[in-house]
């Protein structure tokens, strides 16, 4: 679980950004897996165990984590497919949660309340195996809400990087032409921002690319 607060007693803590734990858990298996080639092709036989071990550690968390997002923090009308089921009464309309304690559920992030950074930080970073969190079902109901937030608040959204997200999240649905096009037209700064740090725009457009095989060639460009 990824805790965003530092209170001592364990049950104040929120549990915040799944997103990132579910890339810290993708980085812990992808270094167990290169390190136990490693040391298995030098032959040291006890240290590949524990690489294994490592890796196999990795895998476990990661797969957790990316079902507890898909039962707790993504919200759908109805059930969000994969053998998931909407567990929040229908007065919680937001498509997302931000923080989930002990007793509730909250639209807000220890950042903020803006729409935008809850949607935002339960996407970032954007990476390969945003492939298996971003689920299309989802996608398609959080992203107008993500979207409208962001347009009402474009300057901070934009200038801080978090429209990127907004982009991505489009292509995941086919919109691939014209998140190229917003992407092309952002400023190298927002990816030095809040919610830009940890993009870049060659990231960005990898990902649009990787979601319609026909947009590769026109990127090639």
């Amino acid at each position: 679980y990824a805790f965003t607060a530092s209170e001592i007693d364990s049950w104040l803590r929120p549990l915040g950004s799944t997103s990132e734990a579910v890339n810290a858990y993708d980085a812990l298996s992808l270094y167990g897996a290169e390190m136990m080639d490693v040391f298995t092709a030098d032959g040291d036989t006890d240290k590949a165990e524990v690489a294994r071990n490592v890796r196999d550690t990795g895998r476990m968390m990661l797969v957790t984590e990316i079902t507890a997002a898909k039962s707790y923090w993504q919200v759908c009308d109805g059930d969000c497919g994969a053998g998931t089921q909407r567990i929040y009464p229908p007065a919680f309309s937001p498509k997302v949660v931000g923080q989930i304690w002990s007793d509730s559920a909250q639209m807000q992030t220890w950042f903020g309340s803006s729409w935008w950074k809850v949607f935002g930080i339960q996407l970032m970073p954007q990476t390969a195996i945003s492939e298996d969190l971003w689920n299309p079902i989802w996608i398609s109901e959080m992203l107008p809400q993500f979207s409208a937030s962001c347009d009402a608040d474009e300057k901070d959204c934009v200038n801080q990087g978090w429209s990127t997200l907004t982009w991505g999240a489009s292509a995941v649905l086919g919109g691939c032409e014209i998140a190229k096009t917003h992407v092309l037209m952002l400023p190298d700064s927002v990816y030095a921002t809040d919610g830009g740090n940890g993009q870049s725009k060659s990231n960005a457009l990898w990902w649009i690319a990787t979601r319609c095989p026909d947009t590769s060639a026109e990127l090639s460009d």
